[in-house]
C-alpha cells in the first residue's frame, strides 16, 4: 500500500512538472522578442528650414524660407530677432513673415526655427539684415537744434546785428511721424512760430517785432521763414531729422520817417538734444 501511494505521488509529480513546462513553452511562443528599437518611438525634432532670405525696407522686413521635411513633418515655425520670439507661422509649407516694428540703418539677427510634433524644434537657421534709410520726408522733426543765422544780403539798415546762434525748439503737432511743428525760441519774447510741412520742406510766415528799430521805436516786420531736413538718423528708435538749412526772409515797411528795409539771412541747423 505505501509502495502505491509513493508511485501515485510520483507519478502526480510528473504531471506538474510536464504540465508547468508545457506552459512555459506557450508564454514563449506568444511573446516574441521586439525587433522595434527603444530610440525609434521618441518624436525627433524637425529639419532646419532651408533658403531663409530677407527684403528689408526702411520701416519693415520680410522673411521667407522653405520648408524641409527629410526628418518629419513641420506643423508651423517660429521667428526670432536678436534672440527673442517676436511671431509664429502655421503650416508646413513655404513660410513668410513680416516685420513691421524695426526702424532705418539699424541691424537685425533673425532666426527662423521649424516645429514638428511634440512642439519640438530644428535648430534655427540665422539672418543678419540691415534696414536701408527713409526718406528725408518722414524724419520726424523734434527736438532742440542749435541754428546758425547768417546774413545774405540786407538794406535800409544803418547797423546790422550780423551773423548769430540760437536754440530752436521744434514740437511736431502729432504723435507719430513727420508733421506740421510749432518752434519756440525763435524771436525773443515771442509766441511760438507754427510751421506747415510739404515732405521735407517746412514754412512760416507772419508779422512780428523781430528786433529793428526805427529811431529807437520797435519796428513790425513780415517774415517767411523755410526749412530743409537734409539728414536723418534713428535715434531713440525713431526716425528723427538731425540736421536743417534754410532761408529767414524778413521786411520792414516805411515808417516814422525811416525808409523801408529788409535783410535775407541764411538758416543751418543741428539736433543737440530730444
Amino acid at each position: 500500500m505505501a509502495a502505491l501511494i509513493a508511485a501515485l505521488a510520483i507519478g502526480a509529480f510528473g504531471l506538474v512538472l510536464a504540465l508547468t513546462a508545457g506552459d512555459d513553452d506557450a508564454a514563449d511562443r506568444a511573446a516574441p522578442a521586439s525587433t522595434v528599437s527603444p530610440s525609434a518611438l521618441v518624436p525627433t525634432p524637425p529639419a532646419t528650414p532651408l533658403g531663409v532670405a530677407a527684403r528689408a525696407r526702411p520701416f519693415a522686413i520680410e522673411l521667407r524660407w522653405q520648408p524641409d521635411e527629410s526628418e518629419g513633418p513641420v506643423e508651423g515655425y517660429t521667428v526670432y530677432r536678436n534672440g527673442t520670439e517676436i511671431g509664429t507661422v502655421t503650416g508646413g509649407g513655404p513660410g513668410r513673415f513680416t516685420d513691421d516694428d524695426v526702424v532705418p540703418l539699424v541691424r537685425y539677427v533673425y532666426a527662423v526655427a521649424a516645429v514638428g510634433e511634440d512642439d519640438l524644434a530644428s535648430e534655427p537657421v540665422e539672418l543678419r539684415v540691415k534696414t536701408p534709410a527713409a526718406p528725408l520726408s518722414d524724419a520726424r522733426l523734434e527736438g532742440t537744434f542749435d541754428v546758425r543765422i547768417e546774413q545774405v544780403s540786407t538794406f535800409g539798415y544803418t547797423s546790422s546785428g550780423g551773423d548769430r546762434a540760437g536754440g530752436w525748439s521744434f514740437s511736431p503737432r502729432c504723435e507719430r511721424g513727420a508733421c506740421d511743428v510749432k518752434v519756440a525760441r525763435v524771436f525773443r519774447g515771442a509766441a511760438s512760430v507754427s510751421m506747415d510741412r510739404s515732405s521735407a520742406s517746412y514754412r512760416a510766415q507772419g508779422s512780428g517785432k523781430l528786433g529793428v528799430r526805427c529811431g529807437g521805436t520797435p519796428s513790425t516786420s513780415t517774415y517767411v521763414i523755410r526749412l530743409k531736413v537734409t539728414r536723418a538718423e534713428t535715434v531713440d528708435g525713431v526716425w528723427h531729422a538731425v540736421a536743417l538749412e534754410g532761408t529767414f526772409v524778413h521786411r520792414e515797411a516805411a515808417q516814422l520817417g525811416c525808409v523801408a528795409g529788409g535783410a535775407n539771412l541764411r538758416l543751418t541747423g543741428r539736433l543737440i538734444d530730444l
